[in-house]
This record gives structure tokens, C-alpha cells and sequence, in this order.
């Protein structure tokens, strides 16, 4: 696995460092990145992304006098991780920068664990919210937060603290922080692919829904008009209404016949005409004729 391990202070070295000695015992496959000191470089083989000692500051006017550095390494921070995807990222003490990261590395999906409590129970409680939300397991040197975080409806790991800093045993606190470490995070792994799961399977049911429900809606009645039109199509080509071309025939012979009847009409004006100015004539003869014997 690929563990990602943050300590911003000198205490918090010595105890990561110990970490990492109890991890490379636990996992012979263990692969390290960190930020921290000479402690966790000489257990893990590796130097630091960033160095502890670019990162203590204490007060709000040291970290405002060196807030720009601050900012800098939390972007370095940020991108290291997002390089490289580390299986689990791994917070000791150091809350104020932590906590941030903590956040960052639960919105990428990598599982977040918190060893050495923030000490919440002294100041700035309001951080329990944030512990809760991001950090998938946390774990306590100190028996009293047990409690104290169980008033807050959250579950944590008491490990205890060893006396001394040496190499530790195999059943020292820090063996079974990284043993119930692990099978958090195996549980993790497992709780997030049921949940994938769930999703994907909740994703696929409503999209062959929709697809159903618009295949019913639209679809339907579209495949119907088409149908139709085929089945219109075919009843035209059964039908004895002539085609374009007869048409036209047709209409120009009946063009034809109405003029020749406009052709008989004006025929039959004519003699009529005729007729009139015949009729006419013989009035006036046998007029004159009346006029005569008169």
C-alpha cells in the first residue's frame, strides 16, 4: 500500500516515524511520501516532499509572517497527493494544517486517519465537526478523549503512547494503531464498494426507467406514425385515383371539352343573332306595307 504521512512538528515526527517502522513491518509492500523530519526519513529511506522545521510556526504572528510560505506548502501538499493517489493519507497531531488537508484528501476519495488527536477537548471544539466529516478513523494516546468524543456521537481507537520513542515491539501502541489502522482501512474499502455498488446499481435501474418512460412517451408514438405513414403509402398505391401524370390528362381533356362548348355557344349565339336581325327586316316590310294601304 501507499501510505501518505504528515507531521508538522518534531514531536510529531519521532511518533510517525515510528509508524512507519511498524508499517514496514505489517506490509512489506508499504511505499512512503511524507512531510516531516530526519526521524520518519531514516524509517522510511526517503527524504521528506517538505521538511518539519519549514513548517513550524506557532502564533498567529509567526503563521501571519510566514503565511505565504504556509499557503505554498499546503498547495504542494494538495498536488502531491493528488499525483499520487496514495491508498491511505495519515494525519499526526498539527490540526490547524491537518484538518485542511484532512478535507482535500476525503473529497478525492482517499481515506483519511488521524493518529494523536487535535486536542479539541482543550480549545476550538467546533473542530469536532470537521474530525467527524473527513477523518475515517481516529486514534487517541490519551484514555480521557475516549470519552470525550463519545459526547459527541464519535467513535475513536484508544492506543495508548509507548515511555520511550526507541524502536518499538510488535505489541507497542504504535503496531496496534497500524494493525487497527488497517483493518479500518479494509473496512473502509469494503463500506465504499457496497456504496458504489448501491449507486451504480440506483444510477442503472433509473436510467433504464427513463428510457422505458420515454420509449413509451415519445418514442411510441413516433414508431406509430411511421407505421402509419407506411401503411398510407400502401393503401395510395392500391387506390384508382389517377397518378400526377393522368391527372394532368385528365384535366387538360376536360380544358378540351369546355372549350368546345364555349365553341357550340358562341355558334348558337350567332345564329340567333341572325335570326333577330331576319325578324327585324320582315317588321319593317310589313310596316311600310300597313302604311301603303292605308
Amino acid at each position: 500500500m501507499k501510505y501518505f504521512l504528515i507531521a508538522g512538528e518534531a514531536s510529531g515526527d519521532l511518533h510517525a516515524s515510528q509508524l512507519i517502522h511498524a508499517f514496514k513491518s505489517a506490509d512489506s509492500n508499504a511505499e512512503f511520501r511524507f512531510l516531516g523530519g530526519g526521524a520518519m526519513e531514516r524509517e522510511a529511506g526517503c527524504k521528506p516532499l517538505i521538511h518539519c522545521r519549514e513548517m513550524a510556526y506557532m502564533g498567529f504572528i509567526e503563521v501571519a509572517k510566514h503565511l505565504k510560505t504556509i499557503l505554498g506548502i499546503m498547495s504542494s501538499t494538495k498536488r502531491a497527493i493528488a499525483d499520487w493517489k496514495p491508498d491511505a493519507v495519515i494525519l499526526i497531531d498539527y490540526p490547524s494544517f491537518n484538518l485542511k488537508i484532512a478535507r482535500y484528501a476525503h473529497g478525492l476519495g482517499i481515506p483519511v486517519f488521524y493518529y494523536i488527536s487535535p486536542k479539541v477537548w482543550a480549545w476550538k471544539e467546533y473542530r469536532v465537526k470537521e474530525i467527524k466529516k473527513y477523518v475515517t478513523r481516529l486514534y487517541s494516546i490519551l484514555p480521557f478523549e475516549k470519552a470525550f468524543f463519545a459526547r459527541h456521537n464519535y467513535d475513536i481507537s484508544y492506543v495508548g503512547i509507548s515511555r520511550s520513542l526507541a524502536l518499538t515491539p510488535n505489541n507497542s501502541p504504535y503496531a496496534v494503531a497500524v494493525m487497527m489502522l488497517k483493518s479500518d482501512y479494509d473496512r473502509e474499502v469494503t463500506k465504499t464498494a457496497l456504496q458504489n455498488i448501491v449507486l451504480w446499481s440506483l444510477l442503472l435501474f433509473f436510467a433504464v426507467s427513463c428510457c422505458i418512460f420515454f420509449s413509451r412517451r415519445y418514442l411510441s408514438p413516433i414508431l406509430k406514425g411511421l407505421e402509419q405513414i407506411k401503411s398510407d403509402k400502401r393503401a395510395q398505391a392500391q387506390s384508382p385515383i389517377p397518378e400526377i401524370n393522368d391527372l394532368f390528362v385528365f384535366l387538360a381533356e376536360q380544358d378540351r371539352k369546355h372549350e368546345e362548348s364555349l365553341d357550340a355557344l358562341t355558334q348558337e349565339k350567332q345564329t340567333v343573332q341572325s335570326e333577330n336581325i331576319r325578324l327585324q327586316s320582315k317588321f319593317e316590310q310589313a310596316q311600310v306595307a300597313y302604311q301603303k294601304a292605308q
